[in-house]
């Protein structure tokens, strides 16, 4: 009862959102400090320097930055050059309210194409001036790239472009770590970069011309810019209070177990790097799905906000896999698979039916992060591994009314037996929760 009353109270501490410290893995929802898709401007309509609330930047160089029409309701911008000056020049994009951010995460994404081999430049900045090199990146004449930040000259995997070829732009920081990530049309071009920048935050997103250049224009499109805000955890599962050697619980999300599990599953709870504890799940048998079902505090059915999946695994051969969404108490309403086969492909399952991920693999013996966001209010989801986005807004097309209570994680169908893995730092978090969860399980 103790304990149960403990998780319960530390639950409630979670939910009106007085954590001092946060634990490292808690799902967040993605908050916009920046973002701009020119969707809503009229075509042959040039923009100006009204900064972030008004979908600009605060700053045009002496540019000048037209919208263009790609498709119906679909529009980008189109920036020129007049060479008046040979000087640098650059469209300077800073965040709603001026807001630099100084610790947590920030990530910037945005579409960059350029219309010719030039000189074109883009810088990360904080807030109102210039003076922290969080990144230098040069797109230079003969279609090499080279870049910098505070720390000195950066190494890229990838440092080469092409006229015409959009540049999918990423850069992520975790400025409590100090580090940085860049990742270019799904190449991570560096990871792990101490950026060297310590008295200052993520302020200002600049892009344009290095000086000298030709004035090749380029475009510019879907420029986000967001900072993760936590919420509140509706299932905690990292298996440090449980006893090595021994099977997994049924006790649910209050214990930081599943609810059931089918016949047929070996669990144990096993060493999993240092000082580390993770589920081991294998299957004893062949032929059918084997799952451990997880469903959240309080009987929880997130029907609307966001709701955001995040756990580590490791297979430990490949195999036949799935990690399943379903509806509460029942798995009637498919929400989504994401299911790994015995040749290393993976694939996408929901109402909308079966989609292979082409150009995505995993392997035995290496650990990875999945984070599954869903909308609800747009009845949209988002996937990645590792940073790599696997499947990004699209539509789960359920219609029923139902929301998501319920996490399957399995061996699938054909499987064989042998077919195992190691899950840790499973969590979910929602933005929507009823005044019930802070009343039950331990309050009444």
């Amino acid at each position: 009862m103790e304990t149960k009353f403990i998780k319960a109270y530390t639950t409630f501490i979670l939910i009106i959102g007085i954590v001092i410290c946060a634990k490292a893995g808690v799902p967040v929802k993605d908050v916009a400090v920046l973002s701009v898709d020119f969707n809503d401007r009229t075509p042959g309509s040039f923009i100006g320097a009204g900064g972030a609330a008004a979908g600009e930047p605060i700053s045009l160089g002496s540019l000048t930055a037209e919208i263009i029409e790609d498709t119906p309701g679909e529009n980008y911008l189109l920036v020129e050059n007049d060479l008046s000056s040979t000087s640098a020049r650059r469209l300077r994009w800073q965040f709603e309210g001026n807001t630099e951010v100084s610790e947590g995460m920030v990530e910037i994404s945005f579409e960059f194409t350029p219309s010719a081999l030039d000189s074109y430049s883009i810088l990360v900045r904080e807030n109102s001036t210039s003076g922290s090199g969080y990144l230098t990146y040069f797109l230079i004449g003969n279609g090499n790239i080279s870049a910098s930040d505070a720390a000195g000259p950066l190494v890229l995997n990838d440092p080469n472009y092409a006229a015409g070829v959009t540049q999918y732009v990423r850069i992520i920081y975790d400025l409590d770590a100090g580090t940085s990530k860049m990742i270019v049309n799904n190449v991570t071009q560096f990871s792990d970069r101490l950026h060297g920048v310590i008295d200052s935050g993520v302020g200002a997103l600049l892009v344009g011309y290095s000086a000298s250049s030709s004035g090749s224009s380029f475009t510019l499109d879907n420029i986000v810019v967001t900072t993760p805000a936590e919420l509140a955890i509706v299932l905690d599962a990292d298996f440090e209070d449980k006893t090595l050697g021994q099977p997994i619980g049924t006790g649910g999300a209050i214990n930081g177990e599943p609810v059931s599990m089918a016949n047929g599953i070996y669990t144990e709870i096993v060493e999993f790097g240092t000082e580390n504890q993770g589920l081991y799940q294998e299957t004893l048998n062949a032929g059918s799905a084997y799952a451990t079902v997880w469903e959240f505090l309080n009987d929880l059915e997130v029907t609307s906000g966001i709701v955001a999946i995040e756990l580590d695994i490791e297979f430990a051969v490949r195999g036949a896999y799935a990690i399943g969404l379903r509806e509460n108490g029942s798995s009637g309403t498919t929400f989504m698979n994401l299911r790994f086969s015995a040749s290393g492909a993976l694939f996408i399952a929901d109402q909308n039916g079966t989609t292979p991920l082409a150009g995505f693999s995993y392997d035995a013996n290496q650990r990875y992060r999945i984070r599954i966001t869903f909308d609800l209010d747009n009845d949209t989801y988002k996937i990645l591994m590792d940073d790599v986005i696997l499947v990004d807004d699209r539509e789960n097309a359920v219609t029923n009314g139902r929301g998501i209570g319920r996490v399957i994680i399995q061996t699938s169908a054909g499987g064989i037996v042998g077919d195992a893995f190691v899950i840790d730092d499973f969590q979910v978090g929602s933005s929507f929760i009823t005044d019930d969860i802070i009343f039950k399980d331990g309050f009444e």
